[in-house]
């Protein structure tokens, strides 16, 4: 499974997308304020998180993307 980077807007409108379809569970950690999308069969289909600068990286499964940009 490889993670592609994608812009804030995309990953939130794919993550919404994700919630809304309940194809993934947000896992909130509150220390970092990271946030990791996990699949039903737990595998991470998404995730929100700081790089060394303290940027937030927004990733999306390559796969989740592509069904996505299908349905548009």
């Amino acid at each position: 499974m490889m993670l592609k980077s994608v812009e804030f807007r995309e990953y939130m409108l794919i993550t919404g997308d994700m919630m809304k379809h309940k194809l993934a569970e947000a896992i909130y950690e509150k220390e970092s304020g990271n946030i990791i999308w996990r699949g039903k069969n737990g595998e991470i289909l998404g995730s929100r998180k700081k790089n060394k600068k303290g940027i937030f990286e927004h990733k999306i499964d390559e796969n989740v993307y592509r069904e996505w940009v299908r349905s548009r």
